[in-house]
């Protein structure tokens, strides 16, 4: 029982697995750790215990990046069409998937979406039976299917802005959580990053989680629970989810056909680094950020707009100034200085969801200030 949860968190699949045994499995569950814990993973396999999953029960509200991690699952497919391949693409997927459910519909969604995710739908559906001859094709065309879902998600302004729950995505899940369930299994609904949803959003899921509908468990995953609204707090129960190691890490990408993976890479970076393209020319525009006079600064924001990599930004801003100190032109105290700026910032545009381009243009102006020595 979640034995693809207990090679990355034993503790965590222990403790779920007795409460399954034990029918003692709460409603409403909160999943925190860190980032790339495997918290949405767990939540996964765990609905995938409650028949969610393969009863068509299982809706997922979601503000993290799907870009990279999907691509990296189609490519490890690509190369490598395993067992272990193909469920870490098709989980992805079911993932991705969760946030067209009906459980999460509003009156005012746009339909190009849902006909792009359809799409993808259809191509996943016989994905065991693929012909190696036509794999790559087939995954030139779920790569194909899974960008015109994101360009139609974008251009239509989805119902949810960057993925944050809305009151009215809440009252819909309400409506269907009452729903008679026809399965066996349970319904169960996966909120991510509520401590960003707005307070009228917040209460009206604090109305549903004090009395759950029975045959319905919620999972509330964040990064950061000090954010969360302490009377939604109170009615969970909490699992701390610790960092993978190393050796788990390297074990786990061994099995996706990656054995040059570097032991002290996390795995966000890992993925990023195998399939983005972008990464090197972010590289390359955070070079100069600091004193080249003739710096493009909105062909920067605008790349970190795009990929979504504010992160790999960041880090690679780091190496450049930590550069500029091993050269000598500029000194360990402005070093230092810098450093603590931009580790600060990044910190901040995580913790706090800020706008990308007042986050990068506020750190820009900040290293240029020539107070900073």
């Amino acid at each position: 029982m979640l034995e693809q949860v207990r090679s990355t968190q034993p503790q965590i699949a222990d403790i779920l697995s007795c409460q399954l045994e034990n029918h003692d499995l709460p409603s409403t569950m909160l999943f925190s750790g860190p980032r790339f814990s495997g918290k949405m993973h767990c939540a996964y396999q765990l609905a995938r215990e409650l028949s969610s999953v393969k009863e068509g029960s299982l809706a997922i509200s979601s503000n993290r990046d799907f870009q990279y991690q999907i691509d990296f699952a189609i490519e490890c497919f690509r190369s490598s069409p395993t067992v272990s391949t193909c469920d870490f693409l098709i989980e992805n997927m079911d993932i991705f998937l969760g946030q067209f459910h009906n459980a999460l519909a509003t009156d005012d969604r746009g339909q190009k979406p849902y006909d792009c995710a359809a799409q993808i739908v259809e191509l996943m559906h016989d994905i065991r039976k693929i012909p190696a001859e036509e794999l790559n094709s087939w995954a030139d065309s779920l790569s194909s299917a899974f960008q015109d879902t994101l360009k139609a998600l974008g251009s239509q302004k989805y119902q949810k802005k960057n993925g944050i729950l809305t009151i009215d995505q809440v009252r819909s899940i309400q409506e269907w959580s009452y729903l008679t369930n026809m399965g066996k299994g349970k319904k169960t609904i996966i909120l991510e990053g509520i401590e960003d949803a707005n307070e009228s959003t917040r209460n009206s899921l604090l109305k549903i989680l004090e009395e759950p509908p029975e045959g319905t468990v919620f999972i509330l995953i964040t990064q950061f629970p000090e954010r969360m609204m302490n009377t939604i707090l109170s009615r969970t129960r909490r699992y701390l989810f610790s960092p993978i190691s190393s050796e788990a890490k390297c074990k786990l990408l061994r099995t996706l056909g990656q054995t040059d993976s570097n032991s002290s890479e996390s795995l966000e970076d890992f993925f990023i680094n195998s399939v983005s393209s972008k990464v090197p020319e972010l590289n390359k525009l955070a070079s100069g950020f600091i004193n080249d006079p003739d710096f493009d600064l909105l062909a920067l924001i605008s790349k970190v707009e795009e990929t979504k990599l504010s992160g790999v930004f960041f880090k690679a801003l780091a190496s450049e100034v930590e550069d500029e100190f091993r050269s000598g032109r500029i000194s360990a105290h402005k070093a230092s200085a810098m450093l603590g700026n931009i580790s600060s910032t990044a910190s901040r545009a995580e913790v706090f969801n800020q706008n990308p381009k007042l986050t990068i243009e506020g750190l820009f102006y900040q290293l240029r200030d020539k107070e900073l020595r």
